[in-house]
């Protein structure tokens, strides 16, 4: 009976690991860019991944990001508390913001949005 209810226990160990693994959200590479190459102007950015869309509009002056809308998003309720990361760019004035916890892939979203936003701008 032991023996049984070990190798059933190892069974549903196996079959919950292979469940979570299929779960897992796809990964999103944010790049590092140097803001000290930017010129002024507006520059619009998006990215569309598998769980989710963004679209930002930026205005930069002297380098820097003065103006940053989230024209666009598209994402399940539980990312909506992502749009906070916009806030953080600007503030910060980096793409190496802390994400939003538990809108992590959200967040990624609107950071590759903004990150090709920029990029057109260098």
């Amino acid at each position: 009976m032991r023996k049984m209810t070990s190798s059933l226990c190892a069974l549903a160990l196996s079959f919950f690991t292979l469940l979570a693994a299929s779960c897992a959200t796809p990964a999103i590479e944010v790049k590092s860019l140097d803001f000290s190459k930017l010129r002024d102007g507006s520059y619009e950015g998006s990215y569309s991944g598998s769980m989710g869309a963004a679209t930002v509009s930026l205005v930069v002056a002297d380098k820097k990001i003065t103006g940053a809308t989230l024209t666009r998003f598209e994402s399940s309720p539980l990312g909506a508390p992502a749009k906070a990361v916009l806030d953080r760019v600007k503030e910060s004035q980096s793409l190496a913001v802390d994400t939003v916890s538990g809108a992590t892939y959200s967040s990624k979203v609107i950071l590759r949005a903004v990150q090709d936003a920029l990029e057109k701008g260098m």
